[in-house]
């Protein structure tokens, strides 16, 4: 990880430490959303490498080979497997718990309802 992402994980963190989300009760839904949100940084993160893959000159199908981008494309596979990783622990627990992510999200929504800066 490069220290603009460990900056960027350092701030969601303290993020999360001065609005104190509120996670529910039952385990199984909370390690859901908080695998919802892991999987969601990593996709931001995606998004952050392919922004300064095109802004550095970056075009598909003719520089996917270019050395320039090698370390790039190594680093956005790393994360995408780890996407992956992610998305088969999800299935795992939500076949044995019987919860779907989507369900352990309504729960976080409801115990947060009324917080942060959409509250206004």
């Amino acid at each position: 990880m490069t220290s603009r992402q460990k900056q960027n994980n350092r701030y969601a963190a303290a993020e999360r430490r001065i609005l104190r989300v509120r996670y529910p009760q039952n385990p199984a839904a909370r390690k859901l959303c908080q695998l919802d949100e892991q999987r969601d940084r990593y996709s931001k993160a995606i998004d952050e490498v392919f922004g300064g893959m095109y802004r550095r000159g970056f075009r598909p199908g003719i520089d996917n080979e270019n050395p320039a981008f090698l370390a790039d494309f190594d680093l956005i596979n790393r994360w995408q497997k780890e996407q992956e990783r992610i998305a088969r622990r999800v299935a795992r627990i939500e076949q044995a718990s019987g919860k779907t992510t989507e369900q352990a999200l309504h729960e976080k929504y409801l115990l947060n309802a009324g917080r942060g800066s959409q509250s206004y």
